[in-house]
């Protein structure tokens, strides 16, 4: 499975990097992700380069509790509708049903179990992708956890404390952080990402709930994920074609081993979505082609090498087909202000 997460959640860590005066542009470049997708509610990026982005970040803002304060961003759109599902639940147990039964629109690397044991419940982050050291980073679950929290902060207009919360990684050094935000024990390096929440407190009626706003914000999230389902397989076309262009290894043949399935079922696959895999490859390398030539640290022998191809002659012919200028007039354009463009 290719882990993605939509774009809203991440622009909290756009906005969290400009609270440090961070330019978040070069970081998304860096972590191979297109920053103009902040600008579409419905894209996602690939997980593995989220976690890179995460790594980028904190190294940046030289804070260990960088996705903690990060949270500040949570906007209800960071989960798409769900947040206004979120917002208009009766109770925060329905809120949490709610959450539980559609985080996958907010990403599908993981899941939610909302489980009760007495009168507390357990709301547990599990992961559905294998973790690998060195490349998820603590600021990612730790910028989960805030989030959860602030949102049931949200719907009680703050009157929301847990109980308890174990969080999976070391205790960092600005651990009193963690505290004070949640405001009850904190438990590092513990087996489960979790939180502890009073029973009757979720039990409670909100006088916020709207039955008719939480029922049509559902549909849209229902509608989203079948559309999501339907693409799953143009992403995960894409995500394999970006990771394998530099060696060279994109033969639709290679691609189709890489997801195992024959080729016949990936062409068939992807003429349900109407398209081919040679347009995908070539939707894919000019995607990747305008945020690398953005990038003034790559050189164009780099890109050429990075997008596959076998010469610069060959990108040069390609990049002038999608923008109708040699790659290196296009990045002079890019360099020139305005003004001088229209005194030339």
């Amino acid at each position: 499975m290719i882990g993605t997460t939509i774009s809203s959640w991440v622009l909290q860590v756009a906005r969290g990097l400009e609270d440090y005066g961070v330019e978040y542009r070069p970081l998304f470049l860096e972590a191979g992700m297109d920053p103009a997708l902040l600008q579409d509610p419905n894209a996602r990026y690939h997980y593995t380069r989220i976690a890179r982005l995460f790594h980028l970040a904190v190294e940046a803002t030289g804070d260990d509790c960088f996705g903690l304060n990060a949270s500040r961003h949570w906007h209800p759109t960071t989960l798409h509708a769900l947040g206004y599902a979120w917002l208009a639940s009766h109770t925060l147990k329905e809120a949490l049903e709610r959450l539980e039964r559609y985080l996958k629109i907010v990403s599908n690397a993981g899941r939610l179990n909302l489980l009760r044991e007495d009168d507390t419940f357990l709301v547990r982050f599990v992961d559905l992708l294998p973790r690998q050291d060195g490349i998820e980073h603590p600021a990612q679950i730790d910028l989960a956890l805030a989030v959860l929290v602030r949102m049931c902060r949200a719907s009680r207009d703050g009157g929301f404390t847990p109980l308890r919360v174990e969080i999976t990684h070391p205790r960092p050094t600005c651990y009193a952080e963690h505290e004070a935000y949640f405001a009850c024990p904190v438990v590092f390096g513990a087996a489960q990402d979790q939180v502890w929440m009073d029973a009757a407190i979720l039990e409670a009626t909100l006088p916020t709930g709207n039955a008719e706003l939480a029922r049509v914000n559902d549909e849209i999230v229902t509608r989203y994920l079948a559309q999501m389902d339907r693409d799953d397989i143009v992403t995960r076309v894409k995500v394999s074609i970006t990771d394998s262009l530099p060696s060279g290894q994109v033969t639709e043949d290679q691609i189709a081993g890489k997801l195992n399935l024959s080729r016949r079922s990936l062409q068939r696959k992807l003429q349900e979505q109407s398209t081919s895999y040679r347009e995908v490859l070539e939707e894919t390398r000019k995607e990747l082609a305008s945020q690398y030539m953005a990038d003034q640290s790559y050189s164009i022998s780099e890109i050429t090498y990075l997008l596959g191809f076998s010469d610069p002659s060959n990108f040069n012919r390609a990049f002038r087909r999608w923008k109708g200028v040699s790659p290196r007039a296009w990045r002079n354009r890019k360099q020139t202000p305005p003004t001088a463009r229209l005194r030339q």
